[in-house]
C-alpha cells in the first residue's frame, strides 16, 4: 500500500522540477529514509541543497520535513504487525531452513563421517568460506528433493491407478 508521500509525489510529479524529481527518484525507491534520515542526509542521498529539499517538500503541501516524517511514523504505527509483507515466504523459509540446521546439530547431527546431514554440511562449508563447495552440495540437496518428490508424484499416482485412495 503506497503512503500518502508517494501519492501525493505521484499526483504532482509533472510539476516538480529536475532538482524535486531527483528528491522524488529516492524517495520512491526507498520511502523508508523518510523516517530514517535527516533532511539534509535526504538531500544528500539525492545530490541536491538542503533548500531544495524544503521546497520539495512544500510544493507537495507538507509545511516542513518535519511534517512529513511524523506522517510516515503515524502510517507505519497503524499497519498491523506482521500484515501483508511480501518477504513473508522468504522469511518464513529462511527461518524454517536456520531451525533444521540448528536441531540437527542441537541433537548431534555434527559428528564427522558419522550423523552429520547435508544442511549441516553447507552451513559449515559456508562458515569456512568454502562457497563452492556449499553452492555444490545445496544444487545436490535441491536435486535430491525434487528427486524425491517426482518418484512420490510417480507413486502416488500408480497407485491411484489401482483403486487405493492416496
Amino acid at each position: 500500500m503506497a503512503s500518502r508521500l508517494i501519492l501525493r509525489i505521484q499526483e504532482r510529479s509533472a510539476r516538480l522540477t529536475s532538482s524535486e524529481k531527483k528528491i522524488a527518484k529516492v524517495l520512491l525507491q526507498n520511502q523508508t529514509l523518510v523516517e530514517t534520515h535527516t533532511a539534509t542526509e535526504l538531500a544528500a542521498k539525492a545530490g541536491v541543497s538542503k533548500a531544495t529539499t524544503a521546497r520539495f517538500f512544500r510544493s507537495l503541501g507538507y509545511v516542513d520535513f518535519e511534517e512529513v516524517r511524523l506522517q510516515a511514523r503515524e502510517e507505519r504505527n497503524r499497519r498491523e504487525p506482521y500484515s501483508g509483507d511480501e518477504s513473508t515466504p522468504q522469511t518464513v523459509a529462511f527461518g524454517r531452513a536456520i531451525s533444521e540446521v540448528g536441531a540437527v546439530m542441537i541433537v548431534g547431527g555434527n559428528i564427522r563421517h558419522s550423523t552429520r546431514v547435508m544442511t549441516t554440511s553447507i552451513a559449515l562449508a559456508t562458515s569456512m568460506g568454502e562457497l563452492a563447495f556449499a553452492v555444490a552440495l545445496g544444487i545436490v540437496l535441491l536435486l535430491v528433493a525434487l528427486v524425491v518428490n517426482i518418484a512420490s508424484q510417480i507413486l502416488r499416482n500408480s497407485l491411484r491407478n489401482f483403486g487405493h485412495d492416496v
